[in-house]
């Protein structure tokens, strides 16, 4: 039966399917680059994105709770909001009570159906009031081999297709760890709030100028903003029957801990959430939550068993030495003059290591880390001519290890001078600091990676960019990717990074699967050995290979079996379990680049009859070209003025250029790409026409193959460069020479235009051109990321040089 060809037939819409999948992978970048205040703010923008790719009206994306089997509403469209008008649409869904839509989930595969009002068997219809629906398609998102969630689209102008489906698919398995990239960046965040506010808590419990009952007024108001949603959350204190803060009793979901003073309940911290809070699975508070309020509870407890029992005390001397001694904080008294210490508590005795009279033999010089003693002193007397300063420092222990510490010194002057000092331990903070840096440079790994896969067409060079920033991450040193033979008997090694050691193993040898590797791709898992030269595996080894010390191998795995190996080996101080969790994410990014290659493949061979269609439009545009040009010149003889005639002999020129470019790509037969060598000889060649008798040309043109919008750039340049050798560096009819050379060199692509002519004016200049044919050589340079370097020796050497070839 023969197809006809017309609006809406899948010949036309091939051109419009790839001109989407190119839109997907823009959306894709937005996405990655999209800065979110929230979660949900992030994947509403997803789902506007994913409704935008395939062309549809409405869509939504739900959680999956795979072990519970129900849905849990993340978001609807807009546009859904606006048509629906089911009373209570955010509630959870059961999978069996579902119909057609929890298909997704019950062959953990795509369903479309393009003619939604038709019967169909897997039906039941949906609630009153619920938007209508006419076409229809769902997607299940994977997270390993578990379905995390599902989305759907509705209502497309035009039947769903397979198109839709990979765009859909690629598009929200990437949101998807970034979703979860950031839930873990925002679990971090999470923590160090949580830290902030016991941090602050002891702050305010030491601040001796507010009462106890603005202190516990002040801790109620605290605690809300460290809690996973501080907008609905309360809190409050009961104290011996009196209630701080703002209360969280009448909230419907609330905890509370009590409040020991001396073994006996005081009392109680409560914190709530005056709302249903948004956690998945029915979860009302997050452990930590719990913790933070029993460490709460249990410092105010500590801090009134100090304040009564400091109340007791009638010396006011021996009140500040019990104060002193109780403290969290350490304390020393340096004298001025000695730089002694003269006085410490337990709690800086305990940070530091020594006894009270080992630390009272010692000057402050004794135990400062890092600063030398002319540091030291220039410190002091900065404290001096001031009354105080805080700051940061290093102290060293009495077993020679060293900690971070926040001091606060004040000057006395009373009794030949006096320095009073507070220290907090802060080595801990610090930790959680660098922690947060390192989670940060892991994402931006992580995000890196995910890049390359939509930089790189081929799964090679994407793989290789996601390995070296695999191995940097983990520390090894050595590695390899490689994918499974169709076999399934041996690794297909892509390429191998020994790290610097010697290795006398032919690479093109068979690597069969077997030992640690075997491992890996039979549980479907990252392993690691940190002993590997002395284990069992080194049976399985050839002769010559390189020493491995450690090895860890991570499987690509793709469809729930694995295709293929990231190898990493050799790092300093061996493996760990966080390296394991890099690899594996890596890994997982790797099987994403296979796949997206693989489905570029397969697209690319269902364009060819598009290509067709090029073709001939080239030939036509080609044929508008010569027509423009020949208008161009046309008009260029009826016109009487020189500096008109110039400008469009120029415009000529490099429209003719252009026409040669289409000339060729019509006579080739491949629209993406074009022999550089052979478009530029013609170029030339197309120019040799004005030259006086005098001239010769000589080309030396490598064999080169750019894509076809480089390929133009490089055209118009020579167009441009010859041009004004021609016009200007042989004036009154003088005779020589003009070379034109392409070649590859140290892994760039150089045009080199030189003349043995006049040479150029004095003022001449790449960077501020006077004529717009250098701008436009400059202009076209910078479009292929490349640059002109200008010679004047026994005439002028134009060269182009464009690092990697075409960008």
């Amino acid at each position: 039966m023969k197809q006809k060809i017309g609006p809406g037939s899948p010949n036309k819409r091939d051109g419009e399917y790839a001109a989407g999948f190119d839109e997907g992978l823009g959306r894709l970048t937005r996405i990655f680059r999209h800065e979110a205040s929230s979660m949900q703010e992030y994947l509403d923008f997803c789902l506007d994105e994913a409704i935008a790719i395939t062309g549809s009206k409405i869509g939504y994306i739900y959680h999956y709770d795979e072990d519970g089997q129900r849905f849990i509403l993340n978001t609807w469209s807009k546009d859904v909001m606006k048509e629906c008008s089911i009373p209570d649409p955010h509630i959870n869904r059961e999978l069996e009570k579902t119909g057609i839509w929890g298909e997704a989930v019950r062959q953990r595969k795509p369903v479309i159906v393009n003619d939604f009002t038709a019967e169909h068997p897997l039906k039941r219809g949906y609630p009153e009031g619920h938007v209508a629906l006419y076409r229809y398609m769902t997607i299940p998102v994977f997270s390993g081999n578990r379905i995390v969630a599902v989305a759907g689209v509705a209502n497309k102008d035009e039947d769903y297709n397979e198109n839709d489906v990979l765009l859909l698919a690629l598009l929200m398995e990437t949101v998807w760890r970034e979703a979860e990239r950031r839930q873990s960046e925002d679990a971090l965040k999470e923590r160090l709030k949580e830290l902030q506010c016991l941090y602050d808590v002891s702050e305010l419990l030491q601040v001796r100028t507010i009462s106890d009952d603005k202190k516990l007024s002040g801790i109620a108001d605290l605690l809300p903003a460290a809690m996973m949603f501080p907008d609905i959350a309360r809190a409050g204190i009961m104290l011996e029957g009196v209630e701080y803060g703002a209360g969280a009793g009448e909230c419907p979901h609330s905890m509370a801990k009590e409040i020991e003073i001396k073994g006996e309940v005081s009392g109680e911290v409560r914190i709530g959430y005056c709302e249903e809070p948004p956690f998945p699975g029915g979860v009302t508070f997050l452990a930590e939550e719990r913790e933070l309020l029993e460490e709460v509870a249990r410092r105010i407890g500590l801090y009134f068993e100090r304040t009564r029992a400091y109340r007791k005390i009638a010396d006011s001397e021996q009140y500040l030495k019990t104060v002193l001694e109780t403290s969290a904080e350490g304390y020393w008294v340096v004298d001025a003059k000695t730089r002694k210490f003269i006085d410490v508590n337990d709690a800086y005795c305990r940070m530091s290591g020594y006894t009270r009279e080992e630390f009272l033999a010692l000057t402050i010089n004794d135990i400062d880390a890092l600063e030398s003693a002319d540091t030291t002193g220039e410190r002091i007397r900065r404290i001096i001519a001031s009354g105080g300063e805080k700051f940061e420092a290093f102290h060293r222990r009495k077993d020679g290890s060293v900690f971070n510490v926040s001091l606060s010194v004040r000057f006395l002057s009373e009794g030949g001078g006096r320095f009073v000092c507070f220290a907090r331990d802060i080595t801990e903070w610090k930790r959680y600091e660098k922690e947060l840096v390192n989670r940060e440079r892991k994402h931006a790994s992580l995000l890196r990676a995910s890049r390359s896969v939509l930089e790189n067409r081929e799964f090679t060079p994407a793989a290789r960019t996601i390995f070296d920033i695999c191995r940097d991450l983990t520390g090894a040193t050595a590695g390899y990717v490689s994918l499974l033979t169709e076999s399934g008997e041996e690794n297909e090694v892509l390429f191998l990074e020994a790290g610097g050691r010697p290795c006398s193993v032919d690479p093109k040898l068979p690597m069969p699967i077997r030992g640690l590797r075997e491992t890996s791709y039979r549980e479907l898992r990252a392993v690691y050995d940190n002993d590997f030269h002395h284990s069992r595996w080194m049976e399985f080894m050839p002769r010559g290979h390189v020493r491995l010390d450690n090895v860890m191998f991570a499987p690509l795995i793709v469809g729930g079996k694995a295709v293929g190996l990231i190898g990493l080996a050799n790092k300093e101080g061996g493996f760990t379990e966080e390296d394991r969790a890099i690899a594996s994410a890596f890994a997982d990014i790797a099987a994403i680049a296979l796949m997206n290659s693989r489905n570029l493949d397969s697209l690319e061979s269902s364009i060819q009859e598009r290509e067709m269609l090029f073709r001939e439009l080239q030939h036509r545009v080609k044929n508008s070209f010569a027509m423009i040009a020949g208008i161009i010149t046309l008009e260029g003889d009826r016109s009487d003025s020189d500096e008109v005639k110039v400008t469009l002999e120029k415009l000529g020129g490099r429209v003719n250029t252009l026409s040669k470019l289409y000339d060729k790509l019509y006579m080739s037969g491949d629209i993406r790409r074009v022999r550089l060598d052979e478009f530029l000889g013609q170029i030339a060649r197309s120019l040799t026409g004005g030259l006086s008798s005098g001239v010769r040309i000589e080309s030396r043109l490598e064999n080169i193959v750019v894509d076809t919008k480089s390929a133009s750039s490089y055209g118009i340049v020579l167009n441009e460069l010859m041009t004004n050798a021609l016009k200007y560096a042989f004036p009154g009819d003088r005779p020589g020479r003009i070379d034109v050379e392409l070649a590859r060199k140290d892994g760039s692509i150089v045009l080199t235009v030189s003349d043995d002519g006049a040479g150029l004016p004095e003022d001449f200049s790449m960077n501020r051109p006077k004529g717009f044919g250098t701008l436009l050589v400059g202009l076209m340079a910078k479009q292929l990321g490349g640059s002109v370097e200008v010679t004047r020796d026994r005439g002028t050497s134009f060269a182009l040089k464009v690092p990697g070839g075409a960008k």
